[in-house]
């Protein structure tokens, strides 16, 4: 009995130096709800890429530590190594943070309009006539640069084409203009409109009218952290089984989002199926 006792404590030992030397890894926050969210703000609620980066490295008993602030806040302290980690970016928002060789899911930037509205996106061409949404801030060149191109000569001109906002709860904002009939089209990731219109009661309301293009996301590593190219190895790995485990797709649930109802399975770069857009 006593032989087993501490064989027994011997296993404990060593689980607990194992936790404890997978270390701490400090992540960097900003609001990009349902990806990042504030949990006061949203019933408890990280955000998928947060329970991504927990799924992956909790189990190997890493610490993550998160510090929230605005978007350029926190991808300039991964940047400048006060941070280790930014959960979610494209590849053209940094050429200073090294990103996971893995795309973990791809924003899907659709066109929504009231519901019952027939207009379809059918190139630059069908939005004339049209006021077109926008939030201050947002770039579109990543997915496309002739809708950027679009935009800024409609702001530009100054003639009523192009209605942009900025404040908080911008897309909430920007749907109530819609249904208001103050805009007619506004341009935004899909599953950042399926989990505002469904938190808020909105459903019902909008229609999607065609997608803009798709922008894959990464995890973004400090380049100053000599630890950075074996987390990226762990972070490839760990996507990878999250997606065939099924338990990426049981995050997106938790959020009451589908990855196959969007016509584009969230984790499926991950899986070698298939693979839009952060401030």
């Amino acid at each position: 009995m006593r032989r087993h006792a501490v064989f027994a404590l011997f296993l404990l030992g060593s689980f607990g130096a194992q936790a404890e030397a997978g270390g701490e890894i400090r992540v960097a926050l900003f609001d990009y709800c349902p990806y990042v969210c504030d949990p006061a703000a949203e019933g408890g609620k990280q955000g998928i890429a947060v329970e991504v980066l927990k799924a992956i490295y909790q189990p190997l008993g890493y610490k993550l530590s998160f510090r929230r602030s605005n978007f350029k806040r926190a991808l300039l302290s991964v940047e400048e190594g006060s941070f280790d980690v930014i959960p979610m970016l494209n590849p053209n928002n940094s050429r200073s943070i090294a990103l996971s060789g893995e795309s973990w899911i791809s924003l899907v930037q659709t066109f929504y309009v009231k519901r019952g509205k027939r207009w379809r996106y059918r190139g630059l061409d069908s939005l004339h006539g049209r006021v077109v949404g926008t939030i201050a801030g947002y770039n579109y060149g990543s997915v496309s640069p002739e809708y950027e191109n679009y935009l800024v000569a409609g702001k530009q001109a100054s003639d009523g084409s192009v209605v942009s906002i900025a404040s908080g709860d911008s897309v909430l904002n920007m749907l109530k203009l819609i249904d208001a009939g103050r805009v007619d089209v506004f341009n935004e990731d899909a599953f950042t409109v399926d989990y505002m219109v469904g938190q808020r009661h909105l459903r019902g309301r909008f229609s999607a009218a065609g997608v803009l293009g798709r922008l894959p996301q990464y995890t973004g590593f400090s380049k100053k952290n000599p630890q950075t190219p074996k987390w990226i190895g762990i972070f490839d790995k760990g996507i990878q089984r999250l997606a065939r485990s099924g338990e990426f797709d049981a995050i997106l649930l938790g959020y009451g989002l589908r990855g196959a109802g969007q016509g584009e399975p969230a984790a499926a770069q991950a899986t070698g199926k298939r693979s839009v857009g952060v401030p």
